[in-house]
């Protein structure tokens, strides 16, 4: 998992790496539910990341703009 972090940081891509935060997370509170794992790491990384910049799309209004 942490290899893969790496790869998608460097690549520039926060979305998914949250993405995947959120999908390692409920792996590993399903392994504490079920006393395989201690602790979950997964919510220490949310500080650790910037968030990714939103890019609003203006909408069309009529087919004159177009």
């Amino acid at each position: 998992m942490f290899a893969r972090r790496t790869h998608v940081y460097h690549g520039h891509i926060l979305v998914q790496f949250r993405r995947l935060r959120s999908f390692a997370g409920r792996i590993l509170n399903y392994a504490i539910a079920t006393a395989r794992a201690e602790n979950n790491p997964a919510p220490a990384l949310g500080g650790a990341l910037s968030a990714p910049m939103v890019r609003h799309h203006p909408a069309v209004i009529g087919p004159i703009e177009l």
